[in-house]
Order: structure tokens, then sequence, then C-alpha cells
């Protein structure tokens, strides 16, 4: 399932993306994302937020908490979910930028699974489009996820041809 983002969404996308950038920089905190332009990177994963939210009307987005002082998490955590949807149901929104995608990448930082459900969406490079791949339960991927290492680190990986198809998720949100 293919959605298209305007030119404001993908803008606000990357402001967004460069005003968590600039946080973490003024408190200190490396990011983790492994490549030249962070920034970028972190606005494609927005994009892939973004589409989804656009796929399921109504979903509420989470915000980084409040510290204790007031102030808002320079992390920019969201306490593991990007979305709740008006069934209820959490959503973490993976995406990835790789041509043919075999496995759903979950960070070690963000294990074990919080959300309900996780999406997985492949940001369309050159184009304002991000495909929908499929989703699955956050509890089958704390059951059947693998640890792998990768070249900077290790992640849990979910085979991509064990996603659901977008269209049962569409059926999960309207109950």
């Amino acid at each position: 399932m293919i959605i298209e983002l305007t030119k404001a969404e993908m803008a606000a996308a990357l402001g967004q993306s460069d005003a968590i950038q600039q946080r973490k920089r003024a408190a200190g905190i490396k990011s983790r994302v492994y490549h030249d332009d962070t920034a970028l990177v972190n606005a494609y994963a927005i994009y892939a937020e973004t589409a989804f939210a656009k796929f399921i009307p109504g979903c509420v987005g989470s915000l980084p908490p409040a510290l204790e002082d007031g102030s808002i998490d320079p992390h920019g955590n969201d306490g593991g979910w990007d979305w709740r949807m008006p069934s209820g149901l959490t959503v973490d929104v993976k995406s990835t930028l790789r041509d043919n995608p075999q496995d759903m990448f979950i960070m070690t930082s963000t294990w074990p699974p919080k959300a309900d459900v996780y999406v997985f969406c492949k940001v369309l490079l050159d184009t304002d489009q991000v495909q929908l791949i499929g989703w699955a339960w956050g509890e089958d991927i704390e059951d059947r996820a693998k640890l792998k290492k990768l070249p900077k680190g290790e992640a849990y990986t979910y085979p991509v041809d064990r996603l659901t198809s977008m269209t049962q998720l569409f059926r999960e949100a309207k109950r």
C-alpha cells in the first residue's frame, strides 16, 4: 500500500527532525543512527510515521515525556510507541530505505516491545511516497524476533514475510 505525502508534510518532518537533533546536541547526546546525515534519516522515519497516520485517520501521537523539571526529554523518547489508534491500540512505526527489505529491525535500546502493534514501512527515496509493507502484534515480535549482530551494534529482527496485510490492521483499527 502506497501513501503519498504532501510537500508540507515532508517539510514538517524535516523540521521536526532538525529540532530533535538540536535538543540532542544541546544535551550532549549522540545519535544512534548510523548515517552521515542523521537529521535526514530521522526525517525519513517521521515520513513513515506520518504516512501511517494518514492510513489510519484519528490516530493520536505520543509526545516525548516531560522530565521532572518540566523540560522535554532530549532523547526524544516517546514511550515505545508513535501513535494510538482510535481503537486504543498503540503503534510503533519502523522504517527502512532498503530496496528489498528482508527484516524489520527493532534496536536493542527499545527492547522489549512496548507497543501493541508494529508497522513496517519503506520510504521510497526521491519521491513523496511511503510503502506500508505490513504489521505484526508486539507480543508476536517479542516471541519470534531474533537478536542479530550489526556492524555498529545489535538489533532484533523480524522477517518481513511474516507481516500481516495492512488492510487487516485497518479493520483492527475500527474495532
